[in-house]
């Protein structure tokens, strides 16, 4: 039962008393759990253009909280927004053969310094196109993810650097297929250091961190998608990089 004097608790059934008001908007408190709520709560719905500018901040080197101040809306609304607009993007599917690729990676963490995340991925050396990457620790099963894709576009050469564990994922191909060296990923590591630039969470020494690799993943997907991935799928490719 619900009137203007009496309310109950959404969560638990039990009586809520009145605590005080936020906007003049009453606000109740339940006396079992604790919990405040208010009677009706008013969706809060984003059009697409803003959703836009917030797509474009967040690849402009704008974190959560700076989004949240430059469109006055709720930090968590924005991670909201973010991850709802990761989860429709679609990586691009490749049917360019016998390409040169370069393979690197990128060491970050989430929540703190020992929860080492590695975002491990591969480009086109000529059109500096991202095939795809993956996130997790740095150990042959993540990295044998992203080679099993690049195995399927029977490559021409596969750049990488002098890790040890490649020995043991190149060894089922020739020898001449992949190379590994310190200065032959040049490409790669270039485009690296502009994906470190563009990404708050991902500047070197900077107060800026994932909470999760979830969101560390979801704001990857927009950059690629929004900086690389999109001149691929209408047809544009350039010999010059495309960052």
């Amino acid at each position: 039962m619900r009137s203007n004097n009496h309310y109950y608790c959404k969560k638990c059934s039990s009586c809520c008393v009145r605590n005080g008001k936020v906007k003049n908007k009453q606000r109740w408190k339940c006396k079992q759990c604790g919990t405040t709520q208010f009677r009706v709560y008013k969706p809060r719905t984003i059009n697409a253009d803003r959703k836009r500018i917030m797509k474009r901040l967040s690849c402009e080197n704008v974190g959560i909280r700076g989004i949240a101040r430059l469109l006055s809306i709720s930090p968590t609304h924005v991670i909201r927004c973010l991850l709802q607009m990761a989860s429709l993007v679609r990586r691009p599917d490749y049917y360019e053969y016998g390409q040169e690729y370069e393979l690197d990676e990128l060491w970050s963490y989430s929540e703190c310094k020992k929860n080492q995340q590695w975002v491990v991925w591969a480009i086109n050396r000529r059109t500096r196109v991202v095939i795809d990457f993956v996130i997790g620790r740095r150990t042959k099963a993540t990295v044998n993810k992203l080679i099993e894709k690049l195995k399927k576009l029977h490559p021409k050469k596969i750049r990488t650097d002098k890790w040890q564990g490649y020995k043991t994922l190149f060894a089922d191909i020739p020898k001449e297929i992949h190379k590994q060296g310190r200065r032959i990923t040049n490409r790669i590591e270039r485009q690296g250091a502009t994906v470190r630039n563009s990404l708050k969470r991902l500047n070197r020494k900077t107060l800026s961190f994932s909470k999760s690799p979830k969101m560390l993943e979801a704001t990857l997907l927009l950059y690629f998608d929004e900086c690389n991935w999109r001149p691929y799928r209408s047809g544009f490719m350039l010999k010059e990089p495309i960052f």
